[in-house]
């Protein structure tokens, strides 16, 4: 009987020795996520501004100003004001009419309120001109768009051109000296995020 239960005891030990200090094989692979996360404002430059051409003499002795302002919605036309137009010693006459207003298109995969933010100005780089105030409107929001201001712009349709139109004051001041015949441009950037 002795011997019985040794063999047994021997065998129980080996087994367990031997079941549970076993590996089994194994293999293994890397299941990987991803997401890809995009904005996706996308934006089209469609138009500029575009003022027109312009005979202005100005009193620069008196200081005269010429203010030619563009509203960003209605019939693309400038409007002449400021004492250059009222002056004796001044001039100011449109020659030809501008053609279009400022018009940038924004687009979103869905219907969004955006924050737009105009960047500083590049000066036209004559001191006598200014682009001293810039407008906007779109489908549902309007108003003025200081340097470095932030305004909300609603996309309503999802995947559809949103138009931001741009209008804005050019103030030529004869304070600062007739400027002379040339071509000048001003700009400045708007941006849209989230």
């Amino acid at each position: 009987m002795r011997r019985n239960t040794l063999k047994l005891m021997a065998f129980t030990s080996a087994a367990a020795l031997g079941f549970f200090g076993a590996k089994s094989v194994t293999a293994q692979d890397t299941v990987v996520a991803t997401i890809i996360l995009s904005s996706a404002i996308m934006t089209t430059d469609v138009s500029d501004l575009d003022f027109g051409t312009y005979l202005v003499q100005l009193d620069t002795a008196n200081g005269d100003v010429l203010d030619l302002t563009m509203s960003a919605t209605g019939p693309v036309a400038v409007v002449l004001s400021g004492t250059a137009t009222s002056s004796g010693n001044s001039q100011a006459l449109q020659i030809v009419a501008p053609t279009t207003r400022g018009v940038v298109n924004v687009q979103t995969p869905g219907a969004s309120t955006l924050q737009m933010t105009r960047s500083s100005e590049v000066a036209f780089g004559n001191a006598a001109i200014t682009l001293n105030s810039v407008s906007y409107q779109t489908a549902s929001q309007n108003g003025a768009l200081g340097v470095a201001a932030t305004v909300p712009i609603t996309v309503t349709m999802a995947a559809t051109d949103e138009a931001v139109n741009f209008g804005g004051v050019i103030r030529i001041n004869g304070a600062t000296g007739q400027p002379p015949d040339a071509t000048y441009t001003a700009s400045f950037d708007v941006g849209f995020a989230y």
